[in-house]
């Protein structure tokens, strides 16, 4: 697709469908690796989502006779999930909620793109009830974000105070 162009129906259903799978992978690994319960617990809720988005785009394409979307196919997909998997334990809450809030911000753009741009009902639609749960999701990004970043400075503010004498 180039930037200059319209977003076709075809090219939203592959781009969802990288979307979710990266994801749904992307939740496994916070499920996996999270140090504390509240992201374990985004994570589960951010699965759910794909799953549920994955199932309306499916049926979308169904309904348009388009090809349903396929997995992770992107070098970019590939790059984040080993950026997210690589990151050191002590970090990996909050790179991975900065990724997943970063992640939801351009999905939400798209979805948005394509309620514009998309020709078929049934795809818009599909968005349209996609960006209600990924807006959903961006809110909780946030507030799990801020949590954390708040700790993390916190955290950095200790390190940095100087005793009293």
């Amino acid at each position: 697709m180039r930037p200059d162009s319209a977003l076709t129906d075809a090219e939203f259903i592959a781009m969802v469908g990288v979307m979710d799978e990266v994801g749904r992978r992307a939740a496994q690994a916070a499920i996996e690796h999270s140090q504390r319960a509240e992201v374990r617990d985004l994570a589960q809720a951010l699965l759910r989502s794909h799953t549920r988005s994955t199932e309306q785009i499916i049926n979308a394409a169904s309904i348009a006779g388009l090809a349903p979307p396929i997995g992770v196919s992107s070098a970019g997909a590939r790059d984040t999930l080993s950026l997210i998997e690589g990151t050191a334990p002590e970090r990996f809450d909050l790179v991975w909620v900065r990724d997943r809030t970063a992640a939801y911000v351009r999905a939400r753009a798209i979805m948005m793109r394509c309620m514009d741009e998309c020709t078929v009902e049934s795809v818009r639609a599909a968005a349209d009830a996609v960006l209600r749960t990924i807006e959903e999701d961006l809110r909780n990004c946030y507030a799990v974000g801020h949590s954390l970043e708040q700790e993390e400075g916190d955290r950095i503010q200790e390190d940095i105070d100087v005793p009293a004498r």
